[in-house]
């Protein structure tokens, strides 16, 4: 017997299939997305409202679990994966760029 999320993802692969937006499955996706213009705006706004609701509670932005740094959008953890990867990241670009 399938789980209601075995039957959900079934529902969104055959929307996708049908060439169809996977969330509403009314519209095609835009140009580029896999989903339609109206359901790529409802998730922006939901996105931008729950982001708002983690810093009205001093929480992090990005995992939501932890405290935000003093200063900070971000929780200790979080910030610390984002500087690796930027500390990584910048030296792989000193690494191709030729001098």
């Amino acid at each position: 017997m399938a789980t209601a999320t075995d039957r959900k993802q079934q529902l969104r692969d055959q929307r996708v299939a049908a060439g169809l937006c996977p969330d509403c499955g009314e519209r095609p996706p835009a140009d580029e997305r896999t989903r339609c213009a109206e359901c790529l705006s409802a998730q922006c706004f939901y996105n931008e409202e729950h982001r708002k609701r983690l810093k009205q509670k001093k929480m992090c932005v990005c995992c939501g679990q932890e405290k935000a740094e003093r200063g900070s959008r971000y929780g200790k953890a979080c910030r610390d994966r984002f500087r690796a990867y930027q500390r990584g990241y910048a030296a792989e670009t000193r690494k191709r760029k030729p001098r």
